[in-house]
């Protein structure tokens, strides 16, 4: 009966998969060509996965797991989103989802709990808003007075309910303007207007530019910022448990590290050993869309990164477990975490993490993810 609770869909999910319906045709279509059997047989694939697992069609394909080839014992360490979500309003109560979704709010609260974060400048809010002296700003004259004589050469402005990487920009001073990282030049007061007028969100934050530990960079070949995600779930034994861990991986410069399924134009990243930190091979979109490969270089640096030992792994594991305590009564979370030459400190936390499905995991990492999957939805 639990199982078939947790398949249930809402009338929006229905109307969303008839929408996605004929993509979905085609994906499979693709797919039974991929793995030379039947169209029926893939449809009987996309099924299962969606009962065992409640992987949907588009899951199954972006993931690999639609190869019918798979095993179940590898179907145990996938959870589509749709299960994914019901068990994170189970643990997660919308009361409090504040406390890490608000960007603003949860800049605020680590501040005051001495969790470590980049610098927060200040929070432009629709009517007004305030600097990290605390002072409150409240109209356009001040704002303008701030930008030209508050921020430093470089910096970045995200929405404070942004998403996916979404909104968030790079700023750098040209001058006495101020130059995105599209190139897009703007004075202290049209880079006001730009954030007053933005029809899709209306708090911003203005906080330091971070960069990665020099290994990191020199791995990657970047200065862009990429970031562990790291997903914690408390038990009800008040034990802090690591889901998985893995290192969002950019490539050029791009602000973000957000892999948004292939659509950012970032590779999907590369795993890491919750216990020891060591790097996996990195992982990128098949050609045709249809799973993971595996790497044997980064593709930016000709460096097998696979083996390799993350920067101060050991403080990113007590931090989590620090702030994943803190965060309580939220009891799952997925942490951005940025690994610098300080150590390690948060960007984000998510309540509505996704989790990496994929079929490239080792079998020691697959079976401690069908572990978790199975702790994770059995417990009350």
């Amino acid at each position: 009966m639990g199982k078939i609770r947790t398949l249930l869909i809402t009338v929006d999910e229905v109307k969303e998969r008839i929408r996605t319906f004929p993509t979905v045709v085609v994906l499979l279509q693709r797919a039974a060509r991929r793995f030379k059997v039947s169209i029926f047989a893939i449809w009987k694939r996309a099924i299962v996965l969606y009962w065992r697992c409640g992987l949907g069609p588009d899951e199954a394909v972006e993931s690999g797991f639609i190869d019918p080839g798979v095993s179940p014992e590898l179907d145990a360490c996938a959870i589509g989103h749709w299960r994914l979500t019901r068990l994170q309003r189970r643990f997660n109560h919308p009361n409090w989802e504040c406390l890490v979704d608000d960007k603003a709010v949860f800049y605020s609260y680590c501040k005051g709990v001495a969790l470590p974060i980049p610098r927060l400048y200040a929070v432009l809010d629709k009517n007004s808003g305030w600097a990290e002296s605390g002072n409150i700003i409240t109209n356009r004259t001040e704002w303008e007075h701030f930008f030209e004589n508050n921020l430093p050469q470089e910096f970045i402005i995200k929405p404070a309910l942004g998403e996916r990487g979404h909104g968030v920009t790079l700023y750098r001073r040209a001058g006495r303007l101020f130059q995105d990282s599209l190139g897009q030049t703007f004075s202290a007061a049209s880079l006001h207007d730009r954030l007053r007028n933005n029809s899709q969100y209306t708090r911003f934050l203005l906080q330091e530019r971070v960069f990665n530990h020099p290994e990191i960079q020199r791995l990657t070949g970047t200065k862009s910022l990429q970031t562990l995600r790291i997903t914690t779930w408390v038990t009800n034994e008040g034990l802090v448990e690591l889901y998985e861990a893995y290192l969002k991986l950019s490539l050029r410069d791009n602000v973000t590290d957000n892999y948004d399924g292939g659509r950012a134009g970032n590779m999907w990243g590369s795993d890491v050993d919750v216990e020891t930190g060591i790097l996996g091979a990195p992982l990128a979109p098949s050609p045709d869309g249809i799973g993971l490969k595996a790497l044997p270089v980064h593709p930016a640096t000709g460096i097998d990164i696979s083996g390799k030992l993350l920067p101060h792994w050991p403080q990113t594991r007590q931090l989590v477990d620090r702030a994943a305590r803190l965060l309580m009564p939220l009891r799952t979370i997925g942490w951005d975490v940025a690994v610098t030459v300080d150590g390690p400190m948060l960007i984000e936390g998510n309540t509505w993490w996704g989790t990496s499905n994929h079929t490239c995991s080792s079998e020691s990492r697959r079976r401690e993810l069908a572990r978790f999957v199975t702790r994770f939805t059995n417990e009350p």
